[in-house]
């Protein structure tokens, strides 16, 4: 294990929370993810609602920042964690 606890947070490219349905500005280990079988997590991020928002972190149209905070992490792991990876995907296939 890397951290104990973490976050990902969202915010519009003037640093405000981007407004959304749900109001959900943060994702993290405590917002029930679904983890797939190899132990990861894909966290969508979309302006617009997914089939499954249980892995979702609204965004708006513009351009936004990503932000990921650690907390108590596992110092000897962290030499070889590397970050999570943002991969852009087909909306179509995301569900």
């Amino acid at each position: 294990m890397v951290y104990r606890n973490k976050n990902v947070i969202s915010q519009q490219l003037d640093d405000f929370l981007i407004d959304n349905p749900i109001d959900c500005y943060c994702i993290n280990d405590r917002s029930g993810l679904k983890v797939k079988d190899d132990d990861s997590v894909d966290v969508i991020l979309s302006k617009d609602a997914p089939e499954d928002t249980t892995n979702w972190l609204p965004v708006g149209d513009g351009g936004f920042h990503l932000y990921m905070r650690i907390y108590t992490p596992d110092m000897e792991a962290l030499e070889i964690w590397t970050v999570p990876t943002i991969t852009e995907i087909d909306p179509s296939k995301a569900n």
